[in-house]
């Protein structure tokens, strides 16, 4: 806003630019020019000397009720502040304790017999006391070793990370809302994630906010997005903003199954479910070794990625098998996941989320451990180039896949939140070594709100 003086001084010049104008800019109106001399003096006069009124100190009684709004403007912003700071703790309570019910208290049965040593709880807490400036509950590291240890009786490491802080605290820094709704929508995968090393599932049919597009992205009517489904093959159709296999279906136009409807049909069943805003793919045919565990699904590594002091690093991997007649390998929707290398070699024991405990896939009967899965580490290549592509968001989580040649093929990514319990399950951090710095960074936001851990991400 304009100061006071500021506008009333430009109100003055204006009133007289327009009184100049009417009163001599006629020429012919004014009977000499000395008339027309003598009355922009009058002018001039007279409005200087309501600017000088107007500077001159203001009488006490004035003065006074300028302190007193004054401090009423900062009563008032002082009240807006502290209501912001208390939604939002209030807030974060809120969402700790929803964590803390859905992991830690419906499972405490399951990890009570963890007993950390009093050495291991002086190393934790000495970590966090460092790095964060204070202690933590220790029940979260004693969830994460409870699956290797019920199953192997290892799993302890000292860097395991909080779920809660990492949700309510460290996802916020890395990952700042305006960024992960942008670049979180999953209908816009296959324009900037497509990549001489990667493919993506082929787009058929978009909705976003009702309007149908198709693979080009061009807006076509009902009619034409009907027509696409007739001979669409098997799909897949999903919404554009969710994750964890949710709301996931598949159809198939060419089988004589009960799923399989015309194109009309078919569209109109897909409309009934999702209303707007979903994608529809082509299936992807996964590779020989992926579908000797489960054919059922399309099995897939989860690739997390982390941007940290200008690098891209990325978290331990885990592959992601379904189990029965599930289509999708999730785990929160009943798959199991079992730790893998860098060079593709699967784990000794996979768990399910309730910690249901397998060497071997009890479908298939394929033995986990030691099993090979080829590309791996040009998995891992593939997610750290195309997270330089999404340098806005600081961790990305990425589901990739081989095709039945051996293609890298990148089923979705998600960055709303991207989880990290699921790979701590296998006895490894998810920041390993660089836990410290993480640790940090969720003090360094509390100390003054800024995020210095890339060279783009700040809030």
């Amino acid at each position: 806003m304009m100061p006071n003086f500021l506008q009333k001084t430009f109100a003055i010049i204006l009133n007289y630019g327009i009184k100049s104008i009417f009163r001599f800019g006629g020429g012919a109106r004014h009977k000499s020019s000395s008339h027309g001399s003598v009355g922009v003096h009058k002018i001039l006069r007279s409005e200087i000397s309501d600017v000088k009124a107007f500077c001159e100190p203001a009488p006490k009684e004035t003065i006074f009720m300028r302190k007193i709004i004054s401090l009423f403007h900062k009563i008032h912003r002082f009240y807006m502040s502290f209501h912001q700071w208390l939604l939002a703790k209030t807030d974060a309570y809120l969402l700790r304790r929803r964590i803390y019910d859905k992991y830690l208290h419906s499972s405490k049965s399951r990890f009570s017999a963890v007993q950390l040593t009093p050495g291991q709880e002086v190393e934790i807490q000495s970590l966090w006391e460092t790095h964060y400036g204070r202690k933590i509950n220790l029940d979260w590291h004693r969830y994460y070793q409870s699956y290797l240890h019920n199953a192997t009786g290892g799993g302890y490491d000292k860097y395991y990370f909080p779920f809660d802080i990492y949700r309510t605290e460290l996802l916020q820094i890395l990952n700042p809302n305006r960024s992960a709704r942008a670049y979180g929508e999953k209908g816009l995968e296959e324009s900037f994630l497509h990549d001489s090393d990667v493919t993506v599932p082929k787009t058929l049919l978009l909705n976003t906010s009702g309007y149908f597009c198709d693979g080009k992205r061009e807006i076509i009517t009902a009619e034409k997005a009907a027509q696409i489904l007739t001979s669409s093959g098997k799909i897949v159709v999903k919404p554009t903003n969710s994750n964890c296999g949710k709301d996931v279906r598949f159809f198939d136009s060419t089988d004589e199954t009960a799923s399989s409807l015309s194109g009309t049909s078919l569209l109109n069943t897909i409309m009934d479910t999702y209303r707007k805003d979903f994608i529809v793919q082509q299936h992807v045919q996964q590779h020989e070794s992926l579908s000797r565990l489960h054919a059922s699904s399309v099995n897939t590594i989860r690739v997390t990625t982390y941007i940290l002091e200008g690098r891209v690093y990325a978290t331990p991997l885990f592959l992601r098998v379904g189990r029965g007649n599930n289509q999708v390998d999730n785990i929160g929707a009943g798959g199991i996941s079992i730790g893998i290398s860098d060079d593709g070699l699967l784990d000794e024991v996979g768990f399910s989320r309730k910690q249901d405990i397998y060497f071997q896939h009890p479908d298939s009967g394929v033995t986990f451990n030691g099993y090979h899965i080829p590309n791996v580490r040009k998995m891992i290549e593939v997610a750290t180039k195309l997270h330089g592509r999404i340098p806005h968001t600081g961790i990305i989580s990425w589901d990739v896949t081989l095709d039945s040649d051996g293609n890298i093929v990148v089923i979705e990514h998600n960055i709303k939140c991207p989880g990290i319990t699921v790979m701590q399950y296998h006895g490894k951090s998810v920041f390993g070594e660089n836990t410290p710095k993480m640790i940090a960074l969720c003090r360094k936001r509390k100390s003054d709100g800024s995020y210095k851990g890339t060279t783009t991400v700040s809030n």
